[in-house]
Order: C-alpha cells, then sequence, then structure tokens
C-alpha cells in the first residue's frame, strides 16, 4: 500500500512514518507538510490512503479535507487530529472522512487505530460512537453482495455519481441499493452508515 501522510509537525510525520512501517514493513510511506505540495504528490502518485492533520497552514477547520476529497474522490482520507469534540467528528464524516483518529490515543490505541485504517476498516473514537444517532438493533440485518459493495464505497467518502461509475450502474440504482441499506441498518443517513461501520468492523477492502 502507498500511504500519504500530511501534516505540518516533522517530528510527529517522522514518528508516524516509522510507527506505520514498524506494523506494515511493505508499507510505502510519502509525506509532506503543505496541503498545496499534498495536493501535488496525490494528483501524481497511486496513494491508496491518506492521513491527515486537520490543522495545516493556509486552511482553517475542515478545508483541507474538503480540497482532498474533490480532488482525489477515489482515495480514502482519515483525519488524524490533536484536538476534537463530536460534532468535528461528524462533520469530517459528513465531508467524506474514512475515520478520525486522535493523536491522544496512547501508543497502543494508536497501533490498533493505525492496523484498522490500513485495513481499509473505519476508526472512530469511543466518545464520537457512544453520542452517534444510530438506533442500535440486536442483530445485523443480512445485505445482498450489491448493497455491501455500495456500502464500502460510500463509507470511503465516494459520491453517488462515483460509486455508480466504479460499478457500472446508473446513479439511480446507487441511490435505491443506498437506500435499502439504510433501512436494513437502521441508518438515517450516510453519516450513519461510517458509524455503524465503524461499530461493527466491516472491512471495507
Amino acid at each position: 500500500m502507498n500511504l500519504l501522510i500530511v501534516d505540518d509537525h516533522p517530528l510527529f510525520r517522522q514518528g508516524l512514518r516509522m510507527l506505520l512501517q514498524t506494523i506494515d514493513a511493505a508499507l510505502i510511506v510519502d509525506e509532506t507538510g503543505d496541503i498545496g505540495a499534498a495536493l501535488q504528490k496525490a494528483s501524481a502518485g497511486t496513494f491508496q490512503l491518506i492521513l491527515l492533520d486537520l490543522k495545516m497552514p493556509g486552511t482553517e477547520g475542515l478545508a483541507a479535507l474538503g480540497m482532498l476529497r474533490n480532488a482525489l474522490p477515489d482515495v480514502p482520507v482519515v483525519v488524524i487530529s490533536g484536538e476534537y469534540d463530536s460534532a468535528m467528528v461528524r462533520e469530517a464524516i459528513d465531508r467524506g472522512a474514512m475515520g478520525f483518529i486522535p493523536k491522544s490515543l496512547t501508543p497502543d490505541r494508536l497501533v490498533d487505530a493505525l492496523r484498522q485504517v490500513l485495513g481499509l476498516r473505519v476508526y472512530l473514537p469511543d466518545d464520537a460512537l457512544l453520542v452517534s444517532t444510530y438506533r442500535r438493533s440486536d442483530c445485523l440485518p443480512e445485505l445482498t453482495a450489491r448493497q455491501t459493495e455500495v456500502l464500502r464505497l460510500v463509507v470511503q467518502g465516494k459520491s453517488n455519481k462515483r460509486v455508480a461509475r466504479d460499478i457500472g450502474v446508473s446513479a439511480e440504482t446507487v441511490k435505491s441499493h443506498l437506500a435499502a441499506t439504510m433501512r436494513a441498518l437502521n441508518a438515517a443517513n450516510r453519516t450513519e452508515l461510517v458509524y455503524i461501520a465503524a461499530r461493527r468492523g466491516l472491512d471495507l477492502g
């Protein structure tokens, strides 16, 4: 897997790179501390995952996330941040992030979180999951193969139009599959689907 770290703190980037390569020696990790350079690297490269710090020079709030999602709709982006609250986590998911990792995690928890996103599974902080509006049912209803495929792509932050192109169907068909998936999983919207995926450890690979 090729992975890009976008963070303006060189020591954190270096430490995160070393930790990632300890987890998986086959990882090819690139890094940058500038959102403009990140967009150039990502557009020219073949990254399968981007780890993004929200506090980037020249941007405010979740603007950097929006830039990456607009420029690279096929590449999952996971936010990794030193500051967060439940509203920030939900907004990041609303804007297409595949997960949110707090920098304040203990070393063991950070390793677990990184393993999860490297496996293309959603990671969200426990307190964010607790405040989600997901209405948990006693069991997870079975999804069809197509519904599962649509769910995986949606949770990665892809739009209905992009999902339709990826699987070779119309946007209306994707919308229909998505509506059926939301009913089956008792989710009110796309954001809740991400929370459900995080709770249940759905494999998005």
